[in-house]
């Protein structure tokens, strides 16, 4: 069975509104003070395929009291953590921008938004990470096809907390730095974090902004962790 992103999108919201009760609130840690976290969220708004995602971050942050700004490529702006969420198209430019956050220090998350892309957005893009990062991709997999219509499929990180969140988009796998592999779906590798520069890249194959959005208390705990490290 193919998931589309509309069905992705609707599962993950009905899935995490069942199980996870509104009256229950946040774990403690979403509880605290504000912080002073320095934190950016690039918003590639047309080259993002899930704008869901830029809105699970932003939601997952101000829940957390973690002060950020969002803002468009090109901005002249300095942050200690930089959140590129539902990427699916990135060029020489955007590329650069990138690479120029990490070789300043900056940790860099990089969600992967090419699940739902067609075969030649793909190719370029897959040779672009090559390129441009040294990330190697593999083409997206279809998690409920591997499995009968009643699997719930799900992505097991081990770093920087050892958590468990429900995915049910296409994941894109890695192929590279099997040393840096963080996350995982079934037996696949779909996450990694590695030094480059002086700062230091989180790619995930698996999109976790629609699961922020939807309230996912692993999720946000997995962002939480990552931006306090």
């Amino acid at each position: 069975m193919i998931v589309s992103r509309r069905k992705f999108l609707s599962r993950t919201a009905v899935c995490s509104a069942a199980l996870w009760p509104v009256n229950n609130g946040w774990p403690s840690f979403f509880s605290r003070p504000k912080q002073d976290l320095d934190c950016l969220i690039l918003d590639l708004q047309d080259h993002c395929n899930l704008q869901e995602s830029v809105h699970g971050y932003e939601s997952a942050l101000a829940t957390a009291g973690i002060g950020f700004l969002k803002a468009s490529p090109g901005a002249t702006l300095k942050s200690r953590n930089v959140i590129v969420p539902g990427a699916a198209q990135i060029g020489d430019a955007l590329a650069h921008e990138l690479l120029s956050f990490l070789g300043n220090g900056s940790s860099l998350l990089l969600e992967c938004g090419l699940g739902f892309v067609d075969s030649s957005i793909f190719e370029a893009q897959q040779s672009s990470l090559r390129s441009h990062f040294d990330l190697g991709i593999e083409w997206p997999v279809h998690l409920l096809t591997r499995q009968d219509h009643h699997y719930v499929p799900y992505v097991k990180y081990s770093w920087p907390v050892e958590v468990s969140v429900r995915d049910f988009s296409p994941v894109v796998p890695l192929s590279r730095h099997r040393a840096s592999w963080i996350g995982w779906a079934q037996d696949l590798p779909v996450a990694l974090r590695r030094k480059i520069g002086k700062g230091m890249l989180t790619f995930l194959g698996s999109p976790l902004g629609p699961a922020l959005l939807a309230g996912d208390p692993q999720a946000r705990q997995w962002l939480y962790n990552l931006l306090t490290v």
